[in-house]
């Protein structure tokens, strides 16, 4: 027995398969530094710090209980630093690299020092949650959205109130929050003979974020707010079906989803065409039909339909499924000839709002030598813009269907727009540049600036008329591509949120009424300095 498994283990090794290790990092550098608290200046102890540099593999150490940290045998190369507290310090922010806003050259043999990182002290947000009779009411989850995050971003998850309706959302950034409460889906009973139940409601009785009271949060702080009251509201059904009958019919059948803000429903329609959804809250909703190919990788007809639930049942809709086009078009570049490598370009389709029509699947297409793009499996209103990164100094002037300028016009193309489709290109583009300034003239470096169309038709989240940076860490803004037009233009504090996937029109009303507009000309340079604008809620 001793022989047998003797020879096992030799096979073993024999068979073991022989990668070279990896040759570490090892040079004579020294880095080392100390975590502290912002507020205090107190020691942090067991923060995760990482350090990293181009081409070395990065290192992660603990703070002692002093807080400090010691990277010993690094190579040379130039580092930076992040810092991140373990998950039972949730008072504490991370701190990415970058945020400190510094990187350092280590050299052989050299020890360097690296400044205090100072760990920034989170805030919360305190409440309670109670129905329309002001008694308190549990389970029912509560986040809190940065003013500029995207859905799903910005704060914490969303936390449960407890048996007394209080909740605490913590971890909070320094900034301006949106409270939402989400109730579960469940049935009520009021005596009304209709389905009851609670919905959506912002704080602190809003059913949508544009009646909603925003919450300021400070480094540290903890605020305290009114009680949040449920709106009860009757949950509604939506049925209805598929046309044309050849459509519903199809294998696989076509997809049916109702979507909102923040999320959405989907389900394949029965074998007559028809589809149901129940226990549905007030609101507005997209209903979208996708009609696929045998191996789902491309949708052969789409439809949409936009559909606002208020107080009754929604009966017989007919949600007609479309065959998708494919259009062709070229790429023009005025005023010289096209460049050598076009082909580096591509061209996407994309809707005006996206987060209600989030089931279209759509594939850029790639610019031949020629300069002609063919796009495929187009559905609903949509705008064209070229991407890919333009070469030399060329940037969007127009989209043209048979010289008529769409650009920031969403439409639903036809096969037969295919051919009539031009995307201009130019050399002459603006650009806004300039110097933000905050309190005492101070350049007010990750200051937010913000440019946008005085035509209120164009804002929405892919109009060209719609552009926003972050000043360096010297206080300046470049712009760069910003076609011709009447334009508002603003700074705003730093940390101000922007989300680009969908627009805070809110805030732009607000800086249109305080911000005269100014003329941009098309090739014009323009250089404007900016004061920092107080916050606007």
């Amino acid at each position: 027995m001793r022989t047998f498994a003797a020879v096992i283990v030799a096979l073993a090794v024999q068979q073991a398969p022989r990668f070279p290790a990896p040759a570490p990092d090892v040079g004579t550098g020294i880095l080392r530094g100390r975590v502290v608290a912002s507020d205090t200046g107190a020691p942090v102890q067991q923060v995760a710090v990482t350090i990293s540099a181009p081409g070395v593999t990065p290192r992660t150490l603990f703070t002692d209980r002093e807080g400090r940290y010691e990277a010993r045998s690094l190579p040379a190369g130039r580092y930076s630093v992040a810092a991140s507290p373990s998950s039972h310090q949730a008072q504490f922010l991370h701190v990415v690299a970058g945020d400190n806003d510094r990187s350092v050259t280590v050299a052989a043999g050299q020890t360097v020092d690296w400044p205090d990182i100072a760990l920034v002290r989170a805030g919360a947000i305190v409440g309670r949650v109670v129905d329309d009779y002001g008694e308190p009411v549990s389970g029912i989850l509560i986040s809190a959205r940065r003013t500029g995050d995207p859905p799903g971003r910005g704060g914490m998850p969303f936390q449960a109130s407890d048996e007394f309706g209080r909740y605490r959302v913590y971890r909070l950034p320094a900034g301006e929050y949106e409270i939402l409460a989400r109730p579960p889906q469940i049935p009520m009973a009021r005596g009304s003979g209709a389905t009851m139940g609670f919905v959506d409601t912002y704080y602190p009785n809003a059913a949508s974020r544009d009646g909603t009271t925003r919450v300021f949060v400070r480094e540290g702080q903890e605020v305290r707010v009114d009680d949040l009251r449920l709106r009860v509201e009757r949950l509604m059904r939506v049925r209805g079906v598929v046309s044309p009958a050849s459509a519903a019919r199809a294998d696989p059948p076509p997809m049916v989803s109702l979507m909102r803000e923040g999320g959405g429903m989907s389900r394949s329609v029965d074998s007559d065409g028809a589809f149901a959804f129940d226990l549905q809250r007030p609101g507005d909703y997209r209903l979208i039909v996708r009609q696929f190919n045998q191996t789902r990788e491309a949708t052969l007809g789409y439809g949409s339909m936009p559909l606002t639930l208020t107080s009754r049942d929604v009966d017989g809709i007919v949600l007609t499924v479309k065959p998708t086009a494919t259009v062709a078009g070229r790429l023009v570049f005025e005023g010289a000839a096209a460049p050598g490598n076009p082909g580096a370009l591509s061209v996407r389709a994309e809707r005006p709002q996206r987060e209600l029509d989030s089931q279209l699947i759509l594939t850029p297409a790639r610019v031949a030598d020629d300069s002609t793009f063919t796009l495929r499996d187009l559905a609903t209103e949509l705008l064209l813009r070229p991407s890919g990164g333009l070469p030399g100094l060329w940037s969007l002037k127009a989209v043209l269907l048979d010289g008529a300028d769409i650009t920031d016009v969403p439409r639903e193309f036809r096969t037969e727009d295919s051919g009539r489709i031009q995307i201009v290109l130019t050399e002459r583009w603006a650009e806004v540049t300039g110097l933000v300034t905050g309190e005492g003239g101070a350049p007010a470096r990750s200051s937010l600036v913000v440019l946008f169309g005085e035509d209120r038709a164009a804002w929405f989240t892919e109009s060209s008329r719609i552009r926003a940076a972050y000043a360096d860490r010297e206080g300046r803004f470049n712009l760069r591509g910003v076609r011709s037009g009447r334009y508002h233009l603003a700074a705003l504090p730093p940390g101000t949120r922007w989300d680009f996937q969908q627009l805070d029109k809110r805030l732009l009303e607000k800086l249109a009424a305080d911000v005269p507009p100014i003329a941009i000309a098309e090739g014009e340079r323009l250089a404007i300095d900016l004061a920092v604008r107080l916050p606007l809620w």
